[in-house]
């Protein structure tokens, strides 16, 4: 289930993720110096229809040379928990056709390791949604595997994630390759944050039965 919030007064939240059966969670999310971006009737480049590309999250740093973060955080989640983190980051204009408010894609950082979405280089989009690994392999959406930290307090376990405007050159690059190039040769001063998805990690049946049968042997070697 992808989630998607509006934005208030500079502010997005939602106080309750649904799951994959649309049900709430009690998970908050919130993140800050956002502005909504709705597309009533399309999004350029892209392909209309699509909800999570209808309305989404814009950042905006004012130049295509420079970089702006800010910080999202989801809450009420168990402390030392692992969970698979997915993040969908598209603008409105993807084709690399010339000025700098192209190429609206987005870098994303949790824990000092940054990815960065990217564009399939077929105006209105080629079908497929995929993950974003690499320059050679760009996708939509970026995953990253987290554990949730004590927030202390009501929050619980928490997990936080910087989500940035893509900028390659100028006095302060964020990443050495712009996988949505605007062919102006900067980035743009627009990042966009469209869904986000957060899946908790179990320990498959299986392994679980592994682990225990080895403590099993090793019990038995202690008492022979």
């Amino acid at each position: 289930m992808w989630n998607y919030m509006a934005s208030v007064a500079g502010t997005a939240s939602s106080l309750d993720l649904n799951d994959s059966a649309g049900n709430s969670t009690g998970i908050e999310f919130s993140i800050s110096g956002v502005a909504n971006e709705n597309q009533t009737s399309g999004n350029g480049d892209l392909a209309a229809g699509i909800g999570l590309m209808r309305d989404y999250l814009r950042i905006d740093s004012g130049s295509s040379t420079s970089p702006v973060s800010v910080t999202g955080q989801f809450s009420g989640l168990v402390v030392g928990g692992t969970y698979d983190l997915y993040l969908f980051g598209q603008g409105q204009y993807m084709a690399p056709s010339g000025g700098t408010n192209r190429g609206q894609n987005s870098l994303f950082t949790v824990n000092g390791t940054s990815k960065q979405t990217g564009w399939d280089g077929v105006v209105g989009g080629n079908g497929l949604f995929e993950e974003s690994t690499s320059l050679l392999n760009q996708g939509e959406y970026v995953k990253f595997t987290v554990v949730a930290v004590d927030g202390g307090g009501s929050l619980g376990g928490v997990i936080s994630f910087d989500f940035a405007n893509v900028v390659p050159g100028g006095a302060s690059p964020n990443p050495v390759d712009d996988f949505a190039d605007n062919g102006s040769g900067g980035g743009s001063r627009y990042g966009a944050l469209n869904g986000i998805q957060l899946v908790s990690v179990v320990p498959e049946p299986s392994s679980m039965f592994l682990g225990a049968l080895g403590m099993l042997s090793l019990a038995l070697r202690r008492r022979r």
